[in-house]
């Protein structure tokens, strides 16, 4: 059973606060659990919190005029999202956040938790590093994103999924997310999955991908 403030506290969001703090913000805490498809929140939705992912995944999306769904990233558990939307003063959400699978989600009241940022130092130097890892790691996303053809972008995010210890991918995403996060379609994910099983590189078993020649995958990219 996951010991949920020992997560919390694993996390930049509390990692810095002292016991008393720690305390204080517990009061301002609450627990959320979701379902497949269920939302978190809505874009235009009054922003009242921020949140850190527990288990599951959570995808941050948008429905385009004509009904096309673009997902913009995918969390995973142990990370944060919406301290952006706190930093920067705004009254709504700017995206939709909606669970992918069966997820468990710590949500914290915003106006508390940046009134305790304003009495810690410590706390908010843990935060400015987190976002400005995630501002570097989203400024080489949108160059991958837009600057390079479907397969960099497949094999790129295949190594970048591969355990330090295993050649084995666990999906736990159902492939047309993993198609959108791409910005490719579909039967495009599917006919290069295929391609790059063709010719050995990677081997498919159901929702596993074992990656057989990591090197060869590298030299496609370089």
């Amino acid at each position: 059973m996951i010991n949920i403030q020992l997560e919390m506290r694993k996390s930049h969001l509390f990692s810095a606060f002292d016991d008393k703090q720690f305390k204080q913000i517990l009061a301002y805490t609450s627990i959320k659990t979701l379902e497949t498809a269920e939302v978190l929140f809505s874009q235009g939705e009054e922003f009242k919190q921020i949140f850190l992912l527990i288990s599951g995944n959570i995808k941050l999306t948008n429905v385009a005029s004509n009904g096309q769904e673009k997902i913009f990233t995918i969390f995973n558990a142990g990370e944060s999202f919406a301290e952006a939307i706190m930093l920067m003063g705004k009254k709504t959400y700017p995206i939709s956040a909606v669970a992918l699978n069966s997820v468990t989600i710590v949500a914290i009241d915003a106006k508390h938790y940046k009134k305790m940022l304003s009495e810690s130092i410590d706390v908010c130097f843990q935060l400015m590093t987190a976002m400005s890892q995630r501002i570097h790691w989203l400024v080489n996303e949108v160059n991958r994103l837009s600057l390079h053809d479907a397969t960099y972008r497949l094999v790129t995010f295949l190594l970048d999924k591969k355990p330090n210890t295993s050649n084995i991918i666990h999906c736990k995403v159902p492939k047309n997310v993993i198609a959108s996060r791409l910005s490719i379609k579909p039967e495009t994910l599917s006919r290069l999955l295929k391609k790059l099983s063709d010719k050995k590189l990677i081997k498919i078993h159901n929702n596993k991908i074992e990656i057989l020649d990591a090197e060869k995958l590298e030299n496609l990219i370089l």
